[in-house]
């Protein structure tokens, strides 16, 4: 206490301590032991440095050279010192303070997260790190590994697209050198190679537009200027054409028969006797073997020994003959358009069922039962140029009406439609098949009597198809 046992006042260094007064007393002027000078246990900010301290200034300035935890000042205390440029007290190189008690920097060599997207600490522009601590990317103006080009913009229509792929033909788009992209390679669409729009003659096959497109604009090597394939009638003689005149094209047979929109060529059935003979009138009936039972038969007939050509037409059959019964019928035709030179040679029973009405006009009227009735019309102007109409009525008792051709041929009509007989006095110059007409092959045009194939005389037609004689 503060008498010690000597009656002395206690005083610090007298050895004993002083409850309440002293932390301790050593009774030595050691002020480096464990109890200070001044009977004061050791502690920080005492100013002088024990084991565990790395300072002790004595001070409560905590920015100079000793902390008041008399700690040495280091980076990573959170407290900037001269020096440092900050201090977050940790050692992370990835946010915003380093390490190195440093501010982060793009080029530090530190990634600093979620600003940077990488940092290589160099100044090298063109590796996997720009200098402006961004990763590298197709528009940064740097063409890189893999990149064909980089210009640094964003118009995809200069020379290096937004994907930083040079601008090619095909890419789809259409470049200012280019009059098409369509993004594809096919030469057969509206857009060909080169990026060209197609046109006729450029050698590639438009699809859908063009038949043909053999590099050329000239007519006549099988596809047209066009480009279209070749067809009689295009106006275009080509190799395996003889003639072709268009529009103008024609069949002109020396006869051929219409109804409607139905054209044939027909000819003449020969036969060797005059058409009053082949007409074979007798048990009042014609017996030409081409009668039959409900039938009504037209046919241009010559007798190949005058040349003459003639129209005959009979209805029906003859029970005599051996046909089936014919019902009761009755016919009628109204003929107009004759050659002035014709003649109604024949009447199957009386002149008043047919007979000439004016010069070019011949009426049948016929009313018949078990036996034919007909007509024939004789001394017609072939070659020549004619048009005759005939106008039927079928009231009843027939059922069939046929064309005979020359070689026996039957060529169905229709019973309700006028039937037209026509003659041309000349050939086409050009056939609708592309042929030129001519003797001898073997077909008989205007102007022609016949017509066998070949221009030997002697053989039932003349070599120059004028005469069955010659």
């Amino acid at each position: 206490d503060a008498c010690v046992g000597s009656c002395v006042n206690a005083t610090c260094g007298d050895g004993y301590g002083w409850a309440n007064v002293e932390q301790c007393d050593d009774g030595n002027s050691n002020n480096f032991d464990g109890c200070r000078n001044t009977c004061l246990l050791p502690y920080c900010g005492d100013a002088i440095t024990d084991a565990g301290e790395q300072c002790d200034d004595g001070n409560s300035n905590n920015l100079d050279s000793c902390r008041n935890n008399c700690m040495a000042p280091y980076c990573g205390d959170t407290i900037i010192d001269p020096g440092e440029q900050c201090d977050d007290g940790n050692l992370s190189n990835n946010d915003a303070c380093v390490g190195s008690c440093m501010n982060a920097t793009c080029g530090d060599g530190y990634g600093w997260a979620n600003v940077e997207q990488c940092d290589d600490g160099n100044s090298n522009n063109f590796d996997g790190c720009r200098n402006n601590c961004v990763l590298p990317y197709c528009g940064d103006a740097i063409t890189d590994v893999g990149e064909q080009c980089d210009d640094g913009n964003s118009n995809n229509l200069d020379g290096c697209r937004n994907n930083c792929v040079l601008a090619y033909c095909g890419d789809g788009i259409t470049d200012l050198n280019e009059q098409c992209d369509d993004g594809n390679a096919s030469n057969n669409d509206a857009c060909v190679a080169g990026c060209l729009v197609a046109k006729c003659g450029d050698g590639h096959l438009w699809t859908g537009v063009e038949q043909c497109d053999d590099g050329n604009l000239i007519n006549g090597d099988g596809c047209s200027s066009t480009c279209n394939l070749p067809i009689c009638g295009d106006g275009v003689v080509e190799p395996t054409e003889q003639c072709d005149l268009g529009n103008a094209n024609a069949d002109r047979p020396a006869l051929e028969i219409q109804q409607g929109a139905w054209v044939v060529a027909v000819r003449p059935y020969d036969q060797p006797v005059d058409p009053a003979l082949f007409y074979s009138y007798w048990s009042a009936s014609s017996h030409t073997g081409f009668e039959d039972t409900g039938a009504s038969r037209i046919y241009f007939y010559r007798s190949t020994n005058s040349e003459i050509l003639s129209l005959i037409m009979h209805h029906g059959s003859d029970l005599d003959a051996g046909y089936p019964a014919q019902p009761n019928a009755k016919v009628a035709f109204d003929i107009q358009g004759l050659p002035l030179v014709t003649a109604a040679a024949l009447s199957d029973d009386n002149t008043d069922e047919f007979k000439k009405t004016t010069a070019t006009t011949v009426a049948g009227n016929w009313t018949f039962v078990n036996n034919t009735d007909g007509g024939v019309i004789t001394n017609f102007s072939f070659p020549g140029t004619w048009t005759v109409t005939i106008n039927p009525t079928f009231d009843a008792g027939i059922w069939v009406w046929d064309f005979v051709d020359f070689d026996s041929s039957f060529l169905p009509l229709q019973q309700a439609q006028q039937l037209i007989l026509r003659a041309y006095g000349t050939p086409s110059p050009c056939r609708t098949d592309c042929t030129v007409p001519k003797c001898g092959d073997g077909i008989m045009d205007g102007g022609e009597v016949c017509d066998d194939g070949n221009n030997q005389g002697g053989d039932g037609c003349a070599a120059d198809c004028n005469s069955l004689k010659g």
